[in-house]
């Protein structure tokens, strides 16, 4: 298979794997939310303070996908990878992107102005701690995405 051709079924399959992605973290975050009631728990996100994490970390996981499914189409087409290796890394890529680039961003929106600061710890409270938390939530849903993408690239493969 040519290169351009496995460009464009790996980008296109991973703009479809961060979509599903997407859906996956809105019903995590329903769920976590529920106790506000269910409407606010549907737009948990009306109420956020962060939305600014939201609006820029979206396109960064689309232009992730598109990235990484190029990659992931080239080396499971072209050099005949194991699929399920490459789903799983470049799922676990992704999720491991948005969660430092939230993380950061919430640093520097609220815990650059407390850096020394007596008895704080804003790297920590902004950047490893939701680090942590995003990441050990997201792994199984973001490996699972990830095999279900590598599957669905394998599948495109003309033998």
């Amino acid at each position: 298979m040519e290169e351009k051709k496995a460009n464009q079924i790996g980008s296109k399959q991973g703009i479809i794997a961060v979509s599903l992605g997407l859906a996956i973290t809105q019903v995590i975050m329903v769920v976590l939310s529920i106790q506000n009631g269910i409407l606010k728990a549907l737009f948990w996100f009306d109420d956020f303070d962060d939305i600014i994490s939201i609006i820029i970390v979206v396109p960064i996981v689309y232009l992730c996908g598109y990235y990484f499914g190029q990659r992931a189409g080239k080396s499971i087409l072209k050099r005949h990878k194991n699929y399920t290796w490459v789903g799983f890394k470049f799922g676990f890529y992704t999720l491991f992107i948005a969660v430092v680039t939230s993380s950061l961003i919430d640093f520097i929106q609220y815990g650059v102005e407390k850096v020394g600061e007596r008895g704080q710890e804003p790297f920590m409270q902004y950047v490893l701690i939701p680090m942590f938390f995003q990441t050990l939530i997201g792994t199984i849903p973001a490996l699972l995405i990830g095999l279900w993408f590598g599957a669905r690239i394998k599948k495109k493969r003309k033998f």
